[in-house]
């Protein structure tokens, strides 16, 4: 097994919220490391997405009861929120997270093909090593939830509303 990951050495390594899931994920099974980790994701899938529609609490409420986790991803991804590597490793994220979520024997990032799916996170690509301990199946998807966890929160900020209008720059 690989070392334990710490928030220290992570570029948005003030962040409370962000040291609190890094502590959960070291004492934490890989089933609940899985499942709990792409939780947050799509929580803030839901927060960019409110963050940039109209605000209407009563039509926003209505919307986000209807979309579930993809749907969510691809919503984002077609409002311009996101490119289409990060639609694409969101959705691993999701299908990674669903194998362990419905699969009860199911105990180890190193089994029934997980690692390999872990390897084909396009996050890798991007990453600087020196943040990021890549030496197991398991801390690959901490790292990617970790990667991502920075870029929604960052992308959440970036979103303003003038006069009730949207305006947003997710891309530089």
């Amino acid at each position: 097994m690989g070392k334990n990951i710490t928030s220290s050495n992570y570029p948005h390594s003030d962040d409370n919220e962000f040291a609190k899931l890094q502590s959960e994920f070291n004492r934490e099974t890989p089933r609940a490391v899985a499942i709990v980790g792409y939780a947050y994701l799509d929580d803030f899938l839901k927060e960019l997405l409110k963050a940039t529609l109209i605000e209407n609490k009563r039509l926003f409420k209505d919307f986000t009861k209807r979309l579930n986790s993809e749907q969510r991803i691809n919503m984002c991804y077609l409002l311009g929120l996101i490119d289409e590597r990060i639609k694409d490793d969101l959705k691993q994220i999701k299908n990674i997270r669903n194998e362990f979520a419905h699969d009860k024997e199911l105990n180890s990032f190193d089994k029934k093909n997980i690692g390999a799916e872990c390897e084909k996170l396009d996050y890798l690509k991007r990453v600087k090593p020196d943040f990021y301990t890549l030496d197991t199946p398991r801390n690959i998807y901490i790292g990617a939830i970790s990667y991502y966890f920075g870029f929604l929160k960052s992308a959440i900020k970036l979103c303003k509303r003038i006069d009730g209008k949207t305006l947003f720059n997710v891309s530089s």
